[in-house]
């Protein structure tokens, strides 16, 4: 897992040299790849050290067709010719150097392909999109590829859209890569840029003073980016592969363990061999081979077992991993030098303690020199206890945010709230005509429109405010006056849209109360703000509106993010997702009869739908499945733990039981008995919890950190407490057999040779 996550675009031919450009945010610090069509362009002609760029814009969600077929796809693209030059995939059909040479052309993923043509070769066929175009299929990429960070459905020509934007300075509707020269500055060239964009960005009014520019390394995107905000996905990598090393580490300790109190068993044995002539080196030898043996075994069934389980890891980790001899040679040799540590920890200690001890000794049990070792189990135990108690932490802190985050309110009703786009159907003209209908059912409370859907999709957008110098950046959403009843936005001064008022359309704002707070104002009804509009002469300008209402702050993104200043407008012509809030006793009647009402209108396009429940959920899928593998790799941590406690255990009852039968003797009591033989373990088990307890809680605050809103855990102080008791009461339940051994014995039994 981890060798495919750093293996992430190292397979681009041109990898090394390939960057992507990013708009930096001096006031905010947000680093953004969002940029213009011209900029990549313009670079290639004015910098020689550039060779070449290519650029990847999105492409909607549109109603795929050939012939009686008929199916809404998403995940397409479009880009440059260049962009299989720049980024090596593997074709089954097709040429990659000319795939994206004309307007029109269309490169399909095999399941894309196979989903509509089967398993024949589809190259030089045509798909009908949005019953308005026809895309000549010109390649098919290969289903088995090498991970990189692109990923798509398909890709279409970048001159496919004939539209201004590609043309605009402003609109930054697009991702840029450029490949440089292999001797080039990089530095250099991100110096070169500031001057760059003052020379060719158009005068809005807004300044670009405070902006920067950077060239990430394609090969770095996948783990280390951190654009918009975004945790990047070492942390996550860190943490997956931290917990595995973890797990090995306190099973090659409990391996250890369990060898080290085993060979007890075997000290007449070795007295035996020792009084016949057996040499040091000779049983050395012995305990090593015999060690050796033993885990080159169990490596030979890691390797049938990871063919085994690799499939449920895979839905684990949510990512695709694939294992053979010939591609993983590094990890076959690292494995195999664990196995090899392995075996000379687990048979050399012993080997070397025993064979240095008198044979009368060895057949006497006498194990003076033995004991003196027992700092090295302690140790190798407390280690487990360390580890254990951590991962207890962490699952349960893990567990809280995320819990946290499921019933924090977001300002908003999620619940039973359906999303239908609306997209290219025939519905999408009379689309307030369509909701009138389906506010007219009894399963049905209210529906909203929108452009933009929650937790993305809002847009960017500077707006000029009574007061302000400079403009200010925000997020825009376009909405009708019905949006913030069914979502139940709750004003906190001012009012709604209004339908019965013709200057709410173009000229009314509702923004929230952080953008009130960013600006300094005490109430922001009534204040004056400006959108910037293209005026009739095609020159920059700025439309004036007012604002008519304040809602209270709602979590429009992601709780990673902090709520940014927001502005709402009123322009219905920038809607075309519906927000269906539904009875929540009569969901399915409800969906039924939105389906229903759509197959009265729409007779030629599918009905899709959505919940934003479900949108939401989904924003966390990597925090759950964190959740999910700390808490597997947690349980196997402490069962591990409780078999290397169990053995040290047995080693200590072994070597205690004369000490015992003497004490019984002298007229000790089953109390002073088992105090004496526990209280060493529970030594070891509150060192443990000293040392893991803050070394777990800074870690974990350093995840907190990526999330905007988190559990404050100092309002959790009771979770590790809880750890160190959940984790005793394992330690007891674990050497409890040992103990009622150890009051059980005989002293007659053991002292009648003494």
């Amino acid at each position: 897992y981890v060798d495919r996550q750093f293996a992430y675009d190292k397979h681009h031919t041109n990898s090394e040299h390939t960057y992507r450009l990013l708009l930096v945010n001096g006031e905010t610090g947000i680093r953004s790849e969002s940029t213009a069509g011209p900029w990549a362009p313009t670079m290639k002609e004015e910098f020689p050290e550039v060779e070449d760029f290519a650029r990847i814009g999105g492409f909607p969600t549109s109603v795929f067709q050939y012939e009686d077929q008929q199916f809404y796809e998403s995940g397409g693209m479009v880009a440059d010719s260049s962009f299989f030059n720049l980024f090596s995939y593997k074709f089954k059909w097709g040429d990659s150097e000319t795939a994206l040479d004309e307007p029109l052309n269309i490169v399909l993923t095999e399941e894309l392909a196979i989903k509509y043509f089967g398993n024949k070769n589809p190259v030089g066929q045509y798909l009908e999109v949005n019953s308005q175009q026809s895309y000549k299929i010109t390649g098919v990429v290969a289903a088995e590829q090498n991970p990189g960070h692109i990923l798509f459905n398909f890709v279409a020509s970048f001159d496919s859209q004939q539209d201004d934007i590609r043309h605009d300075w402003i609109i930054q509707n697009y991702i840029s890569y450029i490949k440089v020269s292999d001797n080039a500055d990089v530095a250099l060239l991100e110096q070169k840029l500031v001057d760059f964009f003052k020379r060719h960005t158009p005068d809005t009014g807004v300044s670009i003073d405070h902006r920067s520019y950077e060239f990430e390394p394609v090969e770095d995107i996948y783990l280390y980016s951190s654009i918009n905000g975004r945790v990047p996905n070492i942390r996550r990598v860190a943490i997956f592969a931290i917990l595995g090393l973890l797990t090995l580490i306190i099973a090659l300790m409990n391996y250890v363990n369990l060898v080290t109190a085993r060979s007890t068993q075997r000290l007449k044995e070795v007295g035996v061999r020792k009084a016949i002539g057996a040499r040091k080196n000779q049983l050395v030898f012995q305990f090593l081979a015999e060690s050796f043996f033993f885990c080159l075994t169990v490596f030979i069934l890691s390797l049938v077992s990871i063919q085994l389980f690799l499939p449920y890891y895979e839905r684990l980790v949510g990512d695709t991993l694939t294992f053979s001899f010939a591609e993983n040679i590094s990890l076959l040799l690292v494995l195999f030098g664990v196995t090899i540590v392995a075996s000379i920890l687990s048979g050399f200690y012993p080997a070397v303690v025993l064979s240095a001890i008198r044979p009368i000794n060895l057949m006497n049990n006498r194990l003076r020199g033995f004991g003196r070792a027992n700092v090295f189990r302690y140790g190798l135990t407390g280690v487990q206890f360390i580890i254990s108690i951590a991962l207890i932490i962490a699952i349960a802190l893990i567990n809280l945010q995320l819990d946290y985050i499921n019933e924090k309110d977001l300002g908003f009703e999620k619940e039973a709230v359906m999303i239908v786009p609306l997209r290219n159907t025939s519905i999408f003209p009379n689309r307030e005509s369509f909701a009138e209908r389906l506010e007219a059912s009894p399963y049905i409370n209210s529906v909203g429109m929108s452009g933009h859907a929650l937790g993305g999709g809002d847009w960017g957008m500077p707006f000029r405010y009574e007061g302000g110098s400079e403009p200010l950046s925000t997020r825009f959403m376009a909405v009708d006056a019905e949006y913030a009843n069914t979502l139940k936005l709750e004003f906190v001064s001012g009012r709604n849209f209004s339908e019965q008022l013709a200057t709410d359309v173009d000229n009314s704002y509702i923004v929230n109360e952080t953008f009130v707070r960013t600006v300094g104002w005490l109430d922001g009804a009534g204040k004056g703000i400006e959108m910037p509009t293209r005026n009739a002469d095609g020159s920059n300008g700025w439309a004036p509106g007012t604002i008519v209402g304040v809602v209270k702050d709602f979590n429009f993104h992601n709780l990673r993010n902090e709520i940014r200043p927001l502005v709402i407008s009123n322009r219905l012509r920038w809607t075309n997702i519906l927000f269906i809030k539904l009875d929540v006793s009569h969901i399915t009647e409800g969906v039924a009869a939105v389906e229903g009402m759509w197959a009265e209108i729409e007779n030629d396009l599918p009905f899709s739908y959505y919940f934003l429940e479900d949108r939401i959920n989904r924003f966390y899928e990597q925090e759950n499945r964190l959740s999910t593998t700390a808490t597997i790799y947690g349980i196997i941590a402490i069962l591990l733990a409780c078999f290397g406690l169990f053995s040290l255990a047995t080693f200590m009852a072994e070597q205690k039981m004369k000490e015992v039968s003497i004490r019984k003797v002298l007229g000790a009591s089953v109390q002073q008995i088992f105090v004496m033989f526990s209280s060493s373990f529970f030594k070891i088990l509150i060192l443990s919890a000293i040392v893991a307890i803050p070394i777990t809680l800074y870690m974990l605050n350093s995840w907190l950190d990526s999330f905007a809103y988190k559990i404050e855990l100092s309002e959790h102080t009771l979770v590790p407490l809880l750890a160190v008791l959940a984790t005793i009461i394992i330690a007891l339940i674990t050497i409890l057999y040992q103990c009622i051994r150890l009051i059980k014995v005989n002293p007659v039994q053991l002292l009648k040779s003494e």
